[in-house]
């Protein structure tokens, strides 16, 4: 599947405006398609609405999507696409660690400003992993989302913990981060395990954990894994708090863990509990709009929805500022706040 869809609302513009051309590579299918689809409805949602209110500066927005079917060489080869054949201004995600750094040095080449919504850290990280200048991403990072988990930890006094991350780029990234800002907090590692994310069953790994003392488990897993790890942990009869990760908080995990996600604690955006948010929390008008939407629509809420918001708006925002000249586009999104 590689061309997915090609969107954009031609009635009323007549000939006048040419359009602004918007790529973006999601996974519609294959184990990231949760975070994808949800990406490609928020992202259709908010251009369509752009476009029915006269687009950008009076150009409308043709939206570009492929499917890159949680598939980092399927990802390399729309983006060449995207850039080479339909010579679009700007880019959105992809939505996978490890899509996303398929295409890193890709990105930085063709100097096409690109917003993923990416947990993993490493798509803005330099060094050892590549220049950056011309990547974005919307969701918190990693090492903020492991530090809030650390800084529950030590509230709690619980300073032995169990790791179970995925191989993949994101469990990898929350890995490193994990092992790094534990000591900080006097908390020690007394386990860590990993998984593949197809696979189907963690026991294994969690009957090592239970043999330890650990007084809680942290699980840094991305897709379905996530839901295994939690009813594994109910099978085997482990009683100490889970802790799972900002990426996971929403339906699909509670479609997949079912009663054993109950109790499992997640580090996660605001939007799962916007209505008790305080009156003057500068985020809680927003978060309740978008529920309205996602309520209109009849969809499941997901946290990925902020992120995309995040994403999508501050390009738009960009756009009416900056134009469609790359390196100006580029500046204004480094420099933007929604």
């Amino acid at each position: 599947m590689v061309l997915f869809s090609t969107l954009i609302l031609w009635a009323g513009w007549g000939n006048a405006a040419e359009p602004i051309k918007m790529g973006a590579i999601f996974s519609l299918s294959g184990p990231l398609a949760h975070n994808g689809v949800e990406n490609k409805f928020v992202v259709d949602y908010l251009v369509s609405k752009v476009n029915k209110e006269g687009g950008i500066n009076g150009q409308p927005i043709e939206l570009i999507f492929y499917d890159d079917e949680s598939d980092p060489t399927k990802t390399v080869l729309n983006f060449k696409r995207l850039v080479e054949t339909d010579k679009i201004v700007v880019a959105l995600g992809p939505n996978g660690t490890a899509t996303g750094m398929a295409v890193k040095s890709l990105i930085q080449k063709a100097q096409i400003p690109t917003f993923m919504n990416i947990g993993g850290d490493v798509v803005i990280m330099g060094g050892k992993f590549g220049p950056f200048d011309w990547n974005f991403k919307s969701p918190q990072r990693s090492s903020t989302a492991i530090e809030r988990v650390m800084m529950y930890l030590k509230k709690k006094g619980m300073n032995k913990i169990a790791v179970l991350v995925d191989s993949g780029g994101f469990g990898m990234d929350g890995k490193e981060h994990i092992e790094k800002l534990a000591p900080k907090y006097d908390i020690k590692i007394v386990a860590s395990e990993m998984a593949d994310p197809k696979d189907t069953d963690t026991t294994p790994q969690l009957a090592r954990i239970k043999a330890k003392d650990a007084q809680a488990i942290l699980a840094w897993a991305f897709g379905p894994l996530s839901g295994i790890i939690s009813k594994n942990i109910k099978q085997l009869g482990i009683k100490v708090p889970e802790i799972q990760n900002h990426g996971m908080a929403g339906p699909l995990y509670l479609s997949m863990a079912g009663k054993d996600g109950e109790g499992v604690i997640f580090v996660s955006s605001k939007i799962l509990v916007a209505e008790e948010l305080p009156n003057n929390d500068p985020v809680k008008k927003v978060n309740l709009g978008l529920i309205k939407v996602y309520e209109e629509h009849k969809r499941p809420l997901h946290t990925q929805a902020t992120y995309a918001y995040d994403m999508i708006n501050i390009v738009i925002n960009a756009l009416r500022k900056a134009g469609t000249d790359r390196f100006k586009l580029r500046e204004t999104i480094e420099q933007s706040t929604i």
